[in-house]
């Protein structure tokens, strides 16, 4: 069976009992619900947690995690006396092995 390009399916031809306007609809539709979702993601990353928090989700002692944010190997902050990173960094984080010591960069 030879593919037609989608360009050269006339208006009203039906796709498999689809009718183009459901098609139109079912796509747009898909498409706001990625965009929901990577902005929800979005707002997610930009989420601060604190060392208490970070240690909890990832299923680190509390003191590994201090290390890890008073190293630098896990970019954060500190709010009063407590320290905060983004999930965003959080992730970064636990992708590279949770390592507790900064690594010097090579440039």
């Amino acid at each position: 069976m030879k593919s037609i390009p989608i360009t050269e399916i006339p208006q009203g031809m039906p796709l498999g009992g689809v009718t183009w306007g459901q098609l139109q609809s079912a796509l747009v539709e898909a498409m706001k619900k990625v965009h929901r979702e990577s902005r929800q993601e979005e707002k997610n990353d930009a989420a601060a947690w604190t060392a208490s928090q970070i240690a909890k989700e990832t299923r680190r002692r509390p003191q590994t995690v201090l290390e890890a944010l008073k190293s630098g190997a896990l970019p954060g902050h500190r709010v009063g006396n407590r320290w905060c990173a983004s999930v965003a960094n959080v992730r970064v984080w636990v992708e590279q092995g949770c390592p507790v010591a900064a690594t010097a960069k090579a440039g």
